[in-house]
């Protein structure tokens, strides 16, 4: 390999160049830093792995294959730490390309003039267009996801040079050190996107990975073509995607799942007639669901409604058309109502554990679910149903929880989120409503002075009785 120096963590190359068949780099013992002092390491047989859980930077320097010839530089970031390249990655005469695999994150911030593929096969691989991932390069992700903190991510899809194509896997993209929007094709007319044709087939698209850090935007419609297709995200909830583009589907039995812990919004009029699970996580309808058969909310999900509200139509005409065992939000934690027109002989159900968590505000401004249509009998509910309250009541206003439903006798087993030391909470049926409102709990002062008022008027009534 030739010599080097230590130096702490850091290992600096010295007396030029150097040449090896490959390069492993551990890092259990902790973060470290390979200080190409400006020279050029050359993996001849063009691999590199990465184990450990720490950070590692390879910098100051060229990392690749030289020699012509399109040779592939393969990296294996098996690690759980980050693997960060700033050092030069290949030259622009070779047409050297780089492979990414392993579940870890690489991260390459100088100005690469590779102009082979980039494909990543697994985990992480962070860069800004037209820097770390060259312009020239096609991005192939089968079971890999691109993270950058760009703004805009704007590629064509296809397989030509400087295109990107999602071929497999659990693959897509995700923001991290700004708010990102992925618009394939250019922003103001993204490409609509086929799930199944040659350049869009991911086993599963991920929007925002664990390791985003910010928001991110997808303007792309998107025809799910048939099939149950499943969308992760992955991220803190903080840190939300969005598909802005409309979720269609051309041939009949088109489904949406919705995986992982993060945030999904839905901020078009989406008009799928599959069913619609969200099996993870949550989901924030700030547009509409106009069709889909069924809601099937897992326990531990959210459904919610968007800060101006959303809206739910089935095209079920039987079953539950909206079956809720996690937590049903409106509004998500804004006010702001869901609308729920539901096709004949559907309900909204919710299953024993199931929440509905409700925003409140002074003056009896409040979330709201509301059936839209004729009123009907919408409204279903099995064993333990909780009322979360949150927010700043007021206690003398009257809130409304259901509006436009017939349904008799629904209650919630438990209220949670208000003063229950004070005030009691009441669930009423008026007309065609659900109301809460609360009352004060008298306190045991003035309940035992009632009572010994009562007893007291007893004793005198019984004197006058003898008396008389």
């Amino acid at each position: 390999m030739g010599d080097a120096g230590y130096s702490g963590n850091t290992l600096t190359l010295t007396n030029g160049n150097h040449r090896m068949v490959s390069l492993q780099l551990d890092t259990s013992a902790g973060s470290g830093v390979l200080d190409l002092n400006g020279n050029t390491t050359t993996a001849l047989g063009g691999a590199l792995l990465v184990t450990g859980a720490n950070d590692f930077t390879i910098q100051n320097g060229l990392v690749g294959i030289t020699a012509s010839g399109g040779r592939e530089e393969i990296i294996h970031q098996f690690g759980t730490g980050t693997l960060t390249i700033s050092a030069t990655v290949g030259v622009s005469t070779n047409n050297m390309a780089v492979t990414k695999d392993g579940p870890g994150t690489l991260v390459f911030t100088a100005a690469n003039p590779y102009t082979g593929n980039t494909a990543i096969d697994g985990g992480v691989f962070r860069a800004v267009d037209g820097t770390g991932l060259p312009t020239t390069s096609l991005l192939v992700l089968n079971n890999g996801v691109f993270e950058t903190s760009a703004a805009t991510f704007t590629r064509t899809l296809g397989s030509a040079s400087g295109n990107v194509q999602i071929t497999g896997g659990l693959s897509g993209f995700s923001a991290n050190g700004g708010a990102v929007t992925v618009a394939l094709g250019g922003v103001g007319s993204p490409t609509a996107l086929t799930w199944g044709s040659a350049n869009f087939n991911p086993g599963s698209l991920v929007l925002n990975e664990s390791t985003a850090n910010n928001t991110l935007n997808f303007q792309n419609a998107i025809d799910l073509n048939g099939s149950t297709r499943t969308i992760n995200v992955n991220a803190a909830s903080a840190n939300t995607a969005t598909i802005s583009g409309v979720i269609s589907s051309s041939l009949p039995g088109g489904a949406l799942v919705k995986g992982g812990a993060g945030t999904l919004i839905l901020s078009n009029v989406n008009t799928y007639t599959g069913a619609t699970t969200i099996s993870r996580g949550e989901v924030v309808v700030s547009g509409s669901l106009n069709g889909t058969t069924a809601v099937n909310v897992a326990s531990g999900a959210t459904l919610a409604s968007g800060a101006s509200g959303g809206s739910i139509t089935t095209g079920a005409t039987s079953g539950n058309a909206i079956d809720v065992a996690g937590i049903l939000s409106p509004g998500d934690t804004n006010i702001a109502p869901i609308t729920l027109t539901l096709a004949t002989g559907t309900k909204l159900n919710f299953d024993s554990g199931s929440t509905l968590r409700l925003d409140v505000a002074s003056a009896g401004s409040s979330d709201s679910v509301i059936f839209g249509g004729t009123a009907s009998d919408w409204l279903s509910g099995s064993g333990n149903v909780t009322l979360a309250i949150n927010g700043s009541i007021d206690y003398s206003s009257t809130y409304v929880v259901f509006q436009n439903v017939s349904t008799t006798g629904f209650a919630f087993a438990g209220i949670t989120g208000y003063d229950t030391t004070n005030w009691k909470a009441n669930i009423t049926q008026v007309g065609d409503s659900y109301d809460l409102s609360f009352s004060v709990i008298p306190e045991p002062g003035s309940l035992v002075s009632l009572l010994g008022g009562l007893g007291l008027l007893l004793g005198l009534q019984r004197r006058h009785r003898r008396r008389d």
